[in-house]
C-alpha cells in the first residue's frame, strides 16, 4: 500500500451554482498543489532502518509534485482522482482508499493511505 500526502492550495473564489443536469467536474480537469507518494514500509524494513521510499517527481527535482492530481469519473460513474506530474500514476477512488488522515485538513493537507 501507499502513502499519499497531498496539499491542496487556498480555496478559489465561489462559483456559482452548476445547472441542473450538468457535470460539475466536467470543467474541471483538476485540482492544483503539492503531492507526494511514500510506499509503506514494513517492520522488518523500519528495524533495519531502511529509509522510506517516495516516487520521483517527473522534472527530477525530488519527490514532490507541485501538479497536483487530476479528477475523473470511471466507467461506473465513480470519482477518482490521479497523481500527476510522478514517474507514475496513483489512483486515489472509493475502491482504492483504505484509510484517510485529516489531522491538518485545517491547513489544506490530507494524507490517503491506497492498495492498488
Amino acid at each position: 500500500s501507499d502513502s499519499i500526502s497531498a496539499v491542496a492550495p487556498e480555496p478559489a473564489p465561489k462559483r456559482r451554482r452548476a445547472a441542473e443536469g450538468v457535470d460539475p467536474l466536467r470543467s474541471i480537469d483538476g485540482i492544483k498543489g503539492h503531492v507526494c507518494v511514500d510506499f509503506t514500509r514494513t517492520d522488518k524494513e523500519i528495524s533495519a532502518g531502511k529509509p522510506v521510499r517516495s516516487l520521483r517527481a517527473l522534472d527530477g527535482k525530488g519527490s514532490i509534485s507541485r501538479r497536483g492530481i487530476a479528477l475523473m469519473r470511471s466507467q461506473g460513474g465513480e470519482l477518482a482522482a490521479a497523481t500527476c506530474g510522478l514517474i507514475r500514476d496513483v489512483v486515489i477512488s472509493r475502491s482504492t482508499v483504505k484509510e484517510v488522515h485529516d489531522r491538518f485538513v485545517h491547513e489544506g493537507k490530507a494524507t490517503f493511505t491506497v492498495c492498488e
